[in-house]
């Protein structure tokens, strides 16, 4: 058993881990779209196990300043890092919520087709397919049979609330 009171249990010391990463985050120590080290260099670095040290990862990623890439490691993202969307759709999905949330898109208008915005964007169908699908499950689209796809009449403080419903006409 270790006596040395500053030898600190996972439990105790991950928040000190997170604590110190997002620290170097919001220093630029560690740039949006870059590699943190190995898990093993950082292991070596706070002196703890593997599973103290993702537990405090995983925490990061929850918050949105890190997310995983297989087979390469921990990006940092940064909360507002829109440049560094982790899937094609996904830039796409913000470009529309932005439009929604400002208003140029504004409740009840027609979103462009399917077929219009693959020519403009020069992106696959199921790009597409993908962006629309995450604002209609955020409640920010809907879906008229045989009439194409609608912005819904939500309040504008909803929007963007993570669990809001949307309100249909």
């Amino acid at each position: 058993m270790n006596s040395d009171p500053e030898r600190l249990s996972g439990w105790r010391i991950y928040p000190r881990i997170v604590e110190e990463i997002r620290a170097r985050i919001v220093a630029a120590e560690y740039q949006p779209g870059s590699l943190l080290p190995s898990e093993g260099v950082l292991c070596k670095e706070f002196s703890v196990a593997r599973n103290t040290l993702r537990r405090a990862l995983v925490e990061l990623k929850n918050e949105g300043l890190l997310d995983t890439i297989p087979s390469k490691g921990w990006r940092v993202v940064g909360r507002s890092d829109p440049q560094h969307d982790r899937y094609k759709y996904e830039g796409i999905a913000r470009v529309f919520r932005e439009r929604i949330q400002t208003g140029l898109l504004p409740p009840g208008a027609l979103v462009p087709s399917e077929a219009m915005l693959r020519q403009e964007l020069g992106i696959s169908r199921y790009t597409v397919r993908s962006a629309l699908a995450v604002l209609e499950r955020e409640g920010l689209l809907e879906t008229r049979q045989g009439k194409g796809r609608y912005v819904t009449r939500r309040a504008p403080a909803e929007i963007g609330r993570p669990g809001t419903s949307s309100n249909r006409d």
